[in-house]
């Protein structure tokens, strides 16, 4: 564009230039005049140092030859020195129009050099205040958002406290409440005016509370606080106990307040001092469960040597009612270590097919008469049996009568009802079993003193009674027992009270599918006709009384001491082609083999064997599937006369 613009200069100086001259010559040579003419000369001369400053001054000496030549060839008389000074007048002008144009040209660059300059400032200042502008909405965009999060967390740590189960509490430095929460004046009966008036010690009571009140500010910065024991005391004077944490409140570099936390832990407490009640439980059960075997070995031979003793004399001899109390005794015996391995770890019952209407007549039958307490029974007609275990049915039973007499002090009605039900998948309620399926409800009701509502939640807790804790009065653990019985035999227990208006305990057994057969009377055995049983115990005194009573059966006895005995002495027998017909084996021999490892290796000789599991651990895992390690049959010691006959009956038949 600057190159048009200088052409176009160009042409516009050189036309003129053309133009001068060519009326300079025609004027001096046609009217041998035109020195007017020559001033003409001063507007190329004037445009050219105008636009090209010094270099313009090229036109002026320009003009000045070509004005000097056509006086020479025109106007030759005229004196030089007035071309002489017409050249001096064009430079002049030239000279004066370049420095002009050269200062215009000066001013022109320092005023753009200004311009730019300014222009570069107002940019720049334009930025820096666009950034800082946008600093600035950036700053107050970022405190409203900081604004906006602090209310929306002064809110939830807000609605966090006001909503909170624990107990907050907010002091000074000198330990005056200035704030406490709902759930702190809830639980402590005050006002939210009344607080103002206490101090921390009026609602804290413990033996770290200098501890609690004067946290160090190290405390502060552990991620796990430090807790303290301590007691809430409420407006009423009622004792609460807590866990209490405590934190300083501090504002520039001081401790300007105490903000605690307390968590009410009362039942927490009763819980943990229910767990070890139930622990203590747990260990009596191994405790009894380890002595078991051998009490249980004695109890055999004191039951076993009765039954032949009652053998000896008539039903109607003074000896035999005698014999039929140790008898009863030595069962109870049995029956109080059985108890006590329902809270051992593993223990399970040893189910058979019962009657319920012949368990609760039994139970029923040996209730202490009084004229006082009159007992209805009442048994559905088509009552289904259970599968259990009757000795801890009937403890289960029998400790729910006692409670239901011992809360009719003063006399009442004794009712024991049992029918069929059927749980539907549907029904689901707290007072019904959980899982669906046909059950036998058993339920005792009496129309007692009743259970306060306040016990009634634990009443299945270990230790806890509606009556005094001693030994002729109450030991909590009758209930725990019946609980902890129907619980291990599939069953649930319900139970409904109000004081002074009785109470209803539902006990849900599940039917069995099958039919109870009665038994049949045991034949006499001719000598020709006598089975051969193998016998094996560690005990020799067992061993003795449970041959005679054997062979009081009628049956011939091999004896073993071990399992290799008995290995030998069954292998022998089948190498002499009198095989034994059954095996009364027992499940523990200290220092050898007992009966499941004897089993295997008498079904590797023969696989036919049938044989009976003993044990003097009532509740040993084998007795309670005894088929799954290859028994036929299972007898728990100590066990009757009958109920060996029974037993081997079973096997053999």
């Amino acid at each position: 564009m600057k190159f048009t613009e200088n052409n176009t200069r160009l042409a516009i100086v050189t036309s003129l230039i053309a133009a001068a001259t060519a009326l300079v010559f025609l004027l001096h040579g046609f009217t041998e005049s035109g020195a007017v003419v020559t001033h003409l000369f001063y507007i190329p001369i004037i445009l050219s140092t105008l636009w090209w400053r010094q270099r313009g001054l090229i036109t002026p000496l320009l003009l000045a030859a070509i004005l000097t030549t056509s006086h020479h060839f025109f106007l030759p008389d005229k004196p030089i020195i007035n071309d002489c000074l017409r050249i001096v007048i064009f430079m002049g002008v030239g000279f004066i129009v370049a420095r002009l144009s050269t200062r215009i040209f000066q001013a022109e660059t320092e005023l753009k050099n200004h311009r730019d300059y300014l222009e570069d400032m107002v940019t720049q200042r334009t930025a820096q205040l666009t950034k800082a502008n946008e600093q600035l909405t950036n700053e107050i965009r970022t405190r409203k958002s900081t604004e906006q999060n602090l209310r929306e967390s002064e809110a939830r740590y807000r609605t966090l406290v006001e909503t909170s189960r624990n107990i907050v509490i907010a002091s000074d430095s000198s330990g005056n409440i200035r704030y406490m929460n709902p759930e702190g004046l809830h639980t402590s009966g005050y006002s939210e005016h009344e607080i103002s008036a206490i101090t921390l010690s009026d609602v804290l009571i413990s033996d770290q509370f200098e501890a609690i009140v004067h946290p160090s500010i190290s405390d502060n910065r552990k991620k796990a606080p430090i807790l303290h024991e301590a007691q809430f005391l409420t407006k009423t004077g009622d004792m609460i106990t807590v866990e209490v944490s405590s934190a300083a409140i501090i504002t520039n570099h001081k401790t300007a307040g105490i903000m605690i936390t307390a968590r009410d832990v009362t039942f927490r407490k009763q819980i943990e001092d229910d767990h070890k009640k139930i622990e203590k439980l747990e260990a009596i059960g191994t405790l009894a469960g380890g002595i078991a075997h051998d009490f249980n070995n004695i109890l055999m031979a004191i039951m076993g040597n009765v039954s032949m003793a009652k053998l000896c004399v008539s039903p109607e001899n003074r000896t035999s009612r005698l014999l039929s109390a140790i008898e009863a005794a030595v069962r109870r015996a049995g029956d109080l270590t059985q108890q006590f391995l329902v809270f051992s770890p593993g223990g399970k019952p040893v189910k058979r097919l019962c009657s319920v209407a012949g368990t609760l007549h039994d139970i029923v039958n040996e209730l202490p008469k009084s004229t006082a307490i009159s007992c209805l029974l009442e048994i559905a007609e088509d009552i289904q049996d259970i599968e259990m275990d009757p000795q801890l049915i009937r403890h289960a039973i029998h400790h729910i009568v006692t409670n239901a007499r011992e809360a009719m002090p003063s006399g009442g009605v004794l009712s024991i009802s049992a029918d069929n039900v059927m749980i539907q998948p549907e029904q689901t309620a707290p007072d019904l079993p959980p899982a669906p399926g046909r059950y036998v409800r058993i339920t005792v009701k009496d129309n007692g003193v009743g259970i306060p509502e306040t016990l009634l939640p634990r009443i299945f807790d270990p230790y806890v009674s509606t009556k005094e804790l001693g030994a002729q009065k109450g030991t909590g653990l009758g209930l725990t027992l019946a609980h902890a019985i129907i619980e291990k035999h599939r069953g649930h227990i319900q139970i409904q009270s109000q004081p002074e208006h009785g109470t209803t305990v539902t006990l849900y057994l599940p039917a069995s599918h099958k039919i109870l057969t009665a038994e049949l009377p045991s034949e006499n055995q001719n000598t020709s006709e006598k089975k051969r049983i193998l016998l094996m115990d560690d005990e020799v005194m067992i061993r003795e009384i449970t041959g005679e009573m054997l062979q009081h059966l009628g049956y011939d006895v091999v004896s073993a001491e071990n399992g290799e005995q008995a290995i030998e002495r069954f292998e022998k027998a089948m190498n002499a082609g009198e095989p034994f017909d059954a095996a009364l084996l027992d499940i523990h021999i200290p220092g050898g083999a007992g009966g499941i490892e004897t089993l295997q290796q008498l079904k590797a000789m023969d696989k036919d064997v049938k044989a009976i599991a003993s044990s003097g651990y009532s509740v040993d895992s084998v007795l309670t599937d005894y088929q799954s390690h290859g028994f036929s049959g299972c007898l728990a010691k100590p066990y009757r006369l009958e109920e060996l006959q029974h037993a081997l009956q079973l096997v053999i038949n």
